[in-house]
C-alpha cells in the first residue's frame, strides 16, 4: 500500500466519521425538537387546564351569586309576609277558648262542643276582619 492508497484510505475514513457525526447530530437536532414539541403540547395542555379551571370559577361564581340572590328573594318575601301580617287583625287563639270553655264548665269537651266553639270562633274572626277593615281603610283583602 501507498502513501497515496494510505492517505486516501484516511481521508475516506474521516469522511465516513464526519458523516457519521453529521448524522448523529442530525438525530440529536431530531430529539430535541421532539422535546420542544412535547413541551409544547405540556404547555398547551397546561393551558387548558388553566382555562378550565377558570371557567369552572367562573361558574362557582355565578351560582353563588344566584344564591345570593334568591336568599335576597327569599328576604325580600319574608319582609313582605310580615307586612302583610302586621296588617292583618289579631284574633283570639282558638286553644285559649277551649281551655277556658272547659274550665268554666267543668266538663269534658265532646264533639258538639268543639264544633260550636268553632263556629264562634270563626264568627268572632270574621268580625273582628269586618272591623278592622272599616276602622282602618286599609285595602288588604277587604273590599
Amino acid at each position: 500500500m501507498t502513501n497515496r492508497a494510505l492517505l486516501l484510505l484516511l481521508l475516506l475514513l474521516l469522511l465516513l466519521l464526519l458523516l457519521l457525526l453529521l448524522l448523529l447530530l442530525l438525530l440529536l437536532l431530531l430529539l430535541l425538537l421532539l422535546l420542544l414539541l412535547l413541551l409544547l403540547l405540556l404547555l398547551l395542555l397546561l393551558l387548558l387546564l388553566l382555562l378550565l379551571l377558570l371557567l369552572l370559577l367562573l361558574l362557582l361564581l355565578l351560582l353563588l351569586l344566584l344564591l345570593l340572590l334568591l336568599l335576597l328573594l327569599l328576604l325580600l318575601l319574608l319582609f313582605l309576609l310580615l307586612l302583610l301580617l302586621r296588617h292583618l287583625p289579631a284574633c283570639p287563639n282558638i286553644q285559649r277558648l277551649l281551655k277556658a270553655d272547659r274550665l268554666m264548665s267543668g266538663k269534658p269537651l265532646t264533639t258538639q262542643k268543639v264544633q260550636s266553639l268553632m263556629a264562634r270562633f270563626t264568627m268572632n274572626m270574621l268580625d273582628d276582619v269586618r272591623r278592622d277593615c272599616s276602622l282602618k281603610k286599609s285595602g288588604l283583602g277587604c273590599h
